[in-house]
């Protein structure tokens, strides 16, 4: 990589950052292709310097040799997330039966994850659809998780120990529902009253469990027992409201829910991220802690910039922006044409999205 004038951009050249207004808005996401106008928009909008991919002299890649480029990243991701995955079922089913905690093997997952999270870009929900769409299972949620509850705490500032501290919770938050008859957790229609309030124990069986393997961090066993409490009190298992519930609880649960609502369930079909959002929206004066969920909300927008959409009209277009206040209604080109769907009632995003440009 190498970083230029904006002055010096030529027709070709290939950017190697994520390019933001002053306004903190997406303008222009990694791997884009430069040209004149871009160069001139720029300038205009008083970016001085960019970064741009390079071979090893230094000279820009070329398109090739790019696309090479993302799919070794590609690869990369791929192969560490899976790897979270394996390392994560043998701890916690060791755990399950010896009562036996492997913190540092944990941390050591952890830190493979975190830079690949932080680097990945707005290409992030691309990787993790893909991946996601091969194998699903409770153990690919408790890495996603992990992953988002990464992505605000860095998003909301905080250091890398903390980092460390939010990925495990995101990965052993849901530790209880080994407790729960997998026939019950996957049942393909709605729970009877028993059976729900029986999964709703889990946050208890969780908190017992890791107390029995000696798990000691306040915000880990926090997590654990709270990411189902809501700040209005109207939670579980205790009905807490906002003051009582921990920060790392707060994180993991917006985490938590913005990463079921992707999943495949038994019952239902997996909610297509713009719609996702809407979700954590509604809940984030009300239900959520409003800091922590509007953070998400504004910075999860950037990652559809660039996604192709399927719309309900049969046409397949590219999300060019996003208001954040409506992010269930960008505006979508198709070909020559733009739909602003803030302005177009009947036109929607449909369940199935196609995964966005890599």
């Amino acid at each position: 990589m190498k970083t230029i004038q904006t002055s010096e951009i030529v027709k070709g050249m290939i950017l190697s950052k994520d390019i933001f207004s002053h306004e903190n808005v997406l303008f222009l996401s990694r791997g884009s292709i430069l040209n004149e106008e871009h160069r001139k928009t720029l300038i205009s909008l008083g970016i001085k310097y960019i970064d741009i991919f390079t071979d090893p002299e230094g000279n820009p890649f070329p398109e090739a040799s790019r696309k090479n480029q993302e799919m070794l990243r590609e690869k990369q991701f791929e192969k560490t997330y899976w790897e979270a995955v394996d390392t994560t079922e043998a701890i916690l089913n060791r755990l399950t039966r010896t009562r036996k905690f492997d913190e540092k093997e944990m941390v050591n997952t952890i830190q493979n994850l975190i830079p690949l999270t932080l680097t990945a870009g707005t290409n992030l929900l691309n990787l993790l659809h893909k991946i996601k769409n091969r194998n699903e299972s409770i153990f690919t949620h408790l890495i996603g998780v992990s992953i988002f509850s990464i992505m605000i705490g860095k998003w909301l500032n905080k250091d890398e120990p903390r980092l460390i501290e939010l990925g495990m919770a995101g990965i052993i938050h849901d530790l209880g529902k080994c407790q729960i008859p997998s026939i019950i957790l996957n049942k393909p229609g709605p729970l009877s009253l028993k059976d729900y309030q029986h999964v709703q124990k889990h946050s208890l069986y969780g908190f017992q469990l890791a107390l029995e393997s000696n798990i000691r961090k306040t915000s880990i066993l926090s997590a654990i027992l709270q990411h189902h409490e809501r700040v209005d009190g109207s939670g579980y298992p205790y009905g807490i409201t906002a003051n009582h519930i921990d920060e790392t609880a707060k994180i993991v649960m917006v985490a938590d829910i913005f990463e079921a609502l992707l999943a495949n369930r038994p019952y239902r079909q997996p909610v297509n991220p713009f719609y996702a959002v809407e979700e954590i929206k509604a809940m984030a004066y009300n239900k959520l802690d409003p800091l922590i969920a509007t953070t998400f909300i504004y910075r999860i927008a950037d990652y559809f910039i660039g996604s192709s959409v399927a719309l309900n009209n049969g046409e397949v277009g590219e999300v060019i922006s996003l208001d954040r206040l409506q992010p269930s209604a960008p505006m979508v080109r198709v070909q020559d044409r733009i739909y602003d769907l803030r302005l177009e009632p009947n036109l929607k995003i449909i369940k199935d999205v196609v995964p966005p440009k890599g």
